[in-house]
């Protein structure tokens, strides 16, 4: 059965000229950069060496359909990439430098040894395949391992699903916050906000940490997390909670 590409903002009008569709190719070496673009897709395809430089698009999936879809050693670099949805992929030794990326729902993606740097805006990585995807790609936990976020600006991205945090380098800075042992220090945070006494800042507070609880669950044993995700209107609950993370045991800010 062939699943289609979920594509809730894709325009229904489009240009033939600005829409790119890559299916069922097997391709080394190609160039596909410097485009702009209202859709871009590919379903079924293997990508060696290819060039993905500065396109702009507004309706990306990676990897349409019900099959996988293979990167290795290619170029993403200065593109500005607005995700319908990821799709299934696995990406190998990519470089994602100077990227603009939002809206990267990556739950059946695989990234082994692949660099970042620029902005991602609403990203979402997944250690552990959705039940319903699994049989689409053939597995039930995604690949994640050597990469490097270290330069790469995060703005409402998370890790979830089993993701070994260890084993990739994370950026570093003001706001963000590496928790490497979360279940404890979610755990015990939680203990002494359901103890306060202004009820606002209290309620503010459990949204917060259920909000990382469920990653927990997920079986996420390390975070890394934003302030920005979460102050919108609620900074005083906020400052409170990220400093009793970083103050807990085996817990560490950057």
């Amino acid at each position: 059965m062939t699943r289609r590409a979920r594509s809730t903002t894709a325009p229904r009008h489009v240009d033939p000229s600005r829409r790119l569709l890559i299916q069922n190719e097997h391709l080394a070496g190609a160039d596909f950069s410097n485009r702009k673009l209202d859709i871009f897709d590919v379903i079924g395809s293997q990508f060696s060496a290819c060039r993905f430089e500065d396109t702009r698009c507004k309706s990306v999936c990676l990897g349409a359909g019900g099959g996988m879809s293979y990167y290795e050693g290619c170029v993403f670099d200065r593109s500005r990439l607005r995700f319908t949805f990821a799709g299934f992929a696995r990406f190998v030794s990519c470089s994602f430098r100077q990227i603009e990326f939002s809206n990267w729902l990556c739950t059946g993606c695989e990234f082994v040894d692949c660099v970042f740097s620029g902005k991602l805006d609403g990203a979402r990585f997944f250690g552990t395949v959705p039940e319903r995807d699994r049989r689409l790609v053939g597995r039930d936990q995604n690949e994640f391992d050597g990469n490097d976020f270290s330069e790469a600006s995060f703005r409402d991205v998370s890790f979830t699903g089993g993701i070994d945090l260890a084993r990739q380098q994370l950026p570093i800075g003001r706001g963000y916050l590496y928790i490497p042992h979360a279940a404890e220090a979610v755990s015990r945070v939680w203990l002494d906000v359901i103890r306060w006494k202004d009820l606002t800042v209290r309620r503010n507070a459990i949204a917060m940490i259920s909000t990382l609880e469920v990653d927990v669950r997920a079986g996420q044993e390390q975070m890394l997390i934003q302030r920005d995700t979460f102050a919108r209107g609620r900074d005083e609950a906020v400052d409170r909670v990220f400093e009793m993370l970083a103050s807990s045991e085996r817990a560490s800010i950057t």
